[in-house]
């Protein structure tokens, strides 16, 4: 599984970063733990807007559009998504874990799969 996964990770990450963000800032990067399979995404703080977005509301805002195009483009791929929201204590920037679900174990949402077309209309 995780092979495919691997071989899946540039697509989503693709459909992820069309996301629309503060002045197109792209407050994010993502991290892919191959060992694990999992991806990380990370706000950026070299891409923040001090003076814009002192507290980093629209960097999380960004981050959170990204992420759900990421599941867009998973559940159009036929994957589900587990996130895990701030993983690491120790690390703010580290917003969220995304693991693949192997198709077939839970239901596909069909509708978050359908909104597809959409990732690229941003």
């Amino acid at each position: 599984m995780r092979d495919r996964v691997t071989e899946a990770v540039p697509a989503l990450v693709a459909a992820a970063v069309a996301a629309p963000s503060m002045h197109n800032a792209q407050p994010w990067r993502f991290v892919h733990h191959t060992d694990t399979g999992v991806l990380s995404l990370y706000g950026d703080p070299d891409r923040a807007l001090p003076v814009g977005d002192p507290e980093h509301r629209g960097m999380h805002l960004g981050c959170g559009g990204a992420l759900f195009n990421l599941r867009v483009a998973a559940a159009r791929r036929g994957w589900n998504t587990v996130a895990e929201v701030f993983p690491d204590r120790r690390d703010p920037w580290r917003l969220v874990d995304v693991t693949l679900e192997e198709p077939g174990t839970v239901p596909l949402d069909r509708d978050l799969a359908d909104l597809f077309p959409a990732v690229a209309a941003r």
